[in-house]
Formats: C-alpha cells, sequence, structure tokens
C-alpha cells in the first residue's frame, strides 16, 4: 500500500514538473512572439530578440543605447545584420565546415549570435572583391593632398617648473650663463627637481608656451611663463624648419588609407544592394518606454557590418 503511494507521489511530481517546464516554454515563446520593433521583408525583430542582442554587448557600450535614437540605429544594424545573414546563407557560406562549427554550438535563442558571425563570414568573403592599391593611386592621393603630409615647424625643449616664482627667477639667471636644465639640478641643490623633455609644434594656437618657444633660438631661455601649477621655464634645444614629408615616408600609410576606403566603400554597397527592395520598418512606439538596465556580461558582440 505504502509503495503505491509513493509511485502515485513521484508521478504527481513528474506531473507538476512537466506543466511548470511547458508554462516556461510556452510563456518564452509568447514573449518571443510580443513587441515586433523591426520587420526587414518577410523578418521580424522582435523586442525579446533586441534584449539579447544588448545583452552580449560590453556593459560601457551597452549604457549607450538608452534612447529611442540610440536603440533606432542599433535596431537599423540588427536589419543589416539578419540581411547580410541571409546573403550568407545563400551563398551557401553557413555550409562551410569552420562556420557549421560556429553555429552548431550556438543555443535556441542566439539568432543575434548567428546574424553576427553569417553578417562577418559574408564580409570577408566579399572582400575578395577589392582590388589591390597601385602605386599609381598611391602617387595620385599624394599629389591631391600634400598638404596633409606636411611636417611644421618644431622644436625639442626643456620646461622645469617652480612653485614659487622667485626661485624660477634665480634658476632662470643661472641657465643664462650657459647651464643646461641638467647641470642646474645637479649643481645648484636648491633648484633640484624632475623636469620635462617635450616637443613643442607650430600651430600658430597663439598659446603662450609656443609663442615663447619659437621666439628663442637654439640653447636660449624663455622669460618666466606662468602656469595653473606655478612658474615654468623652457629651453629650447633644437628647432626644426616644417618640411614636405617625401612619398616613399608616407606610401605605406596612404596605401593603408586607401585600402580601409575602398572596404568601407565595399561595405557600404553590400548594405544599399541587400537592403534594395526591402521594406524596412521601425516601431518606435515600442522603444520610448524601453530602459535596459546594464549589467555586466563577458561576451561581446563585433563591430556592425557597415
Amino acid at each position: 500500500m505504502q509503495k503505491n503511494i509513493w509511485n502515485v507521489n513521484i508521478l504527481l511530481i513528474s506531473s507538476l514538473c512537466i506543466l511548470v517546464l511547458l508554462s516556461y516554454a510556452c510563456g518564452q515563446k509568447k514573449e518571443q512572439q510580443a513587441g515586433v520593433v523591426a520587420t526587414a521583408g518577410d523578418e521580424v525583430i522582435t523586442m525579446f530578440d533586441m534584449r539579447n542582442a544588448l545583452k552580449v554587448l560590453p556593459a560601457r557600450e551597452r549604457g549607450e543605447y538608452q534612447s529611442e535614437q540610440t536603440l533606432t540605429q542599433f535596431l537599423h544594424n540588427m536589419v543589416d545584420w539578419r540581411l547580410t545573414a541571409q546573403a550568407a546563407v545563400k551563398a551557401g557560406i553557413d555550409r562551410s565546415p569552420d562556420i557549421k562549427t560556429q553555429l552548431e554550438i550556438l543555443g535556441d535563442n542566439e539568432t543575434f549570435k548567428r546574424d553576427q558571425i553569417l553578417s562577418n563570414a559574408y564580409m570577408s568573403f566579399r572582400q575578395k572583391e577589392i582590388k589591390s592599391i597601385t602605386d599609381e593611386e598611391i602617387s595620385d592621393y599624394y599629389k591631391s593632398s600634400k598638404d596633409e603630409f606636411i611636417i611644421p615647424e618644431r622644436a625639442k625643449i626643456k620646461r622645469i617648473c617652480f612653485e614659487d616664482k622667485q626661485l624660477a627667477e634665480a634658476a632662470r639667471q643661472e641657465l643664462q650663463k650657459g647651464l643646461s636644465i641638467e647641470e642646474l639640478i645637479e649643481q645648484k641643490p636648491q633648484f633640484k627637481r624632475k623636469f620635462d623633455s617635450l616637443w613643442q609644434h607650430r600651430k600658430d594656437s597663439g598659446s603662450q608656451m609656443e609663442q615663447a618657444v619659437f621666439d628663442l633660438n637654439n640653447g636660449e631661455v624663455s622669460d618666466i611663463l606662468t602656469v595653473k601649477t606655478g612658474f615654468c621655464l623652457v629651453r629650447v634645444e633644437e628647432k626644426f624648419p616644417a618640411r614636405q614629408r617625401a612619398l616613399d615616408e608616407v606610401s605605406k600609410g596612404i596605401r593603408a588609407r586607401l585600402t580601409y576606403r575602398k572596404r568601407h566603400n565595399l561595405m557600404e554597397n553590400i548594405r544599399q544592394e541587400l537592403r534594395q527592395g526591402v521594406n524596412i520598418t521601425i516601431n518606435k512606439a515600442l522603444l520610448k518606454p524601453y530602459h535596459f538596465t546594464a549589467q555586466p556580461v563577458q561576451s561581446s558582440a563585433p563591430a556592425s557590418p557597415h
């Protein structure tokens, strides 16, 4: 008799557990289906999707998405990821061994991660379309942008500061006798303190420091400069005139810049290409009352494909 009662109890407990699990699953499904915040053709992005996407962002970045404007931009990014992921599937990229392995370990509610994996793979695939930058392109850019490659007049200086103006004046008199700042602090204990070795560029800013430095010749010491922390002296070690950087000095940087520009333009073209003819809507009415509470998360999300 007791054994039968025990079996009935186990059966009841098991039934209750199944009901709880079914209830949870149904509730989760309803949550997934409720609150459509964006559509792209037949594709739907819900509030549930958006929350899951935000959760994988670093806490600091996630905190930026608190307004209707920033959330709208985030949803547009999600739309682009979704459309690019679709393009990846059409191209068969999801069947490649590496991508297939990455997708297999994702959970049921990680659609956002799936979209990003496929989107990034598709962008890498399409980047093969980018042609290498030629020497002629580099030369043309250099000729049309020479002002970017001018190094302004500059000076190598040393600066020493004091809290007391009288001590600064005494140090100035010693430096004018021909001592270097290193010799000053080594030979005169009352002046011993840290000093700075700096580069000062002529920017025509009109700052006290800039004006003082470029009024001096090599080896000369400035008048006392009043700053927030006290009183400073500047000694010009060496001045260098402005010069135009040669093409061979900057060609590597130009190549990198032009490559980045081509990559960016390709991504934007792909974005426009995939959006062509697709009806995209953002339900901003649902975004107004939405406030996401940022909490630290370990994983992070790659950047938008555009």
